[in-house]
């Protein structure tokens, strides 16, 4: 049986005006990079947020370090992800570092995001009669995480070229311009209903957390109509170059 749907995103009112809140782990893989790391750290949160149609306006961020980590990585850290909040329009309203001398993690921590707005749309809004749209492909943030993280076996077993195409798509996790676009045709009967980011649990687990939130049953069409990209879904190869 299907797990209980979580809920990615709280909202409030104040005075008239909306305010949605979410908040997420802040893992910082710098294997991938000081950019690439920070900037996932970042859309993970923000991609949940703006699945409400509102914009982050404000983060709070926390890191829990060993005490050997090097201040000047920690300094860079922070201005990296001050640099990205500020490109999605969102402001470092609060920080703080703490040093977990017995963590089994080299790093660790959490961000907390919140948005306002005049309107915005939630899984329990879905209504009976929507057409679900998919953007982009399924598998892709595992695929994506997959790759860089086992790269040698991947390029074994699928060649190089099939990696630089996952590797090329790696900014395609965020989900905020997706959600910017979907709220350009407006919300209601005329617009847009309900949005979800497919990360845990990939497509169904997103479709059955729309349907679980909404009390409504959803119909889907397997096949074309589920888009996986073609570097995604991988070619045929040897199980032991998978496994060896």
């Amino acid at each position: 049986m299907p797990p209980s749907p979580g809920v990615d995103c709280g909202i409030f009112s104040i005075g008239g005006r909306y305010f949605a809140v979410t908040t997420d782990p802040f893992p910082v893989h710098l294997e991938l990079g000081m950019e690439r790391a920070i900037w996932l750290a970042v859309h993970i949160t923000a991609s949940d947020l703006c699945t409400t149609g509102l914009r982050p306006a404000w983060a709070a961020i926390s890191l829990a370090l060993p005490p050997d980590f090097h201040e000047n990585t920690i300094g860079a850290i922070w201005e990296r992800a001050s640099e990205e909040c500020a490109a999605l329009g969102c402001s470092i309203v609060a920080r703080k570092v703490l040093r977990a001398p017995r963590s089994s993690q080299p790093m660790s921590g959490s961000i907390t995001m919140l948005g306002s707005g005049e309107t915005y749309v939630t899984t329990r809004s879905a209504r009976p009669g929507d057409v679900i749209l998919m953007t982009k492909s399924a598998g892709l943030e595992a695929a994506i995480v997959l790759a860089l993280s086992f790269r040698e076996k991947v390029e074994k077993a699928f060649g190089s070229d099939v990696f630089r195409a996952i590797d090329s798509r790696f900014m395609e996790m965020s989900t905020v311009r997706d959600s910017e676009v979907c709220m350009s045709a407006g919300t209601g009967s005329e617009g847009v209903t309900s949005m979800h980011d497919a990360t845990e649990g990939g497509v169904l687990g997103a479709l059955f957390e729309i349907s679980e939130a909404s009390g409504n049953g959803i119909e889907v069409y397997g096949g074309e109509s589920i888009n996986v990209y073609e570097e995604v879904g991988g070619r045929s190869a040897p199980s032991s170059a998978l496994t060896h």
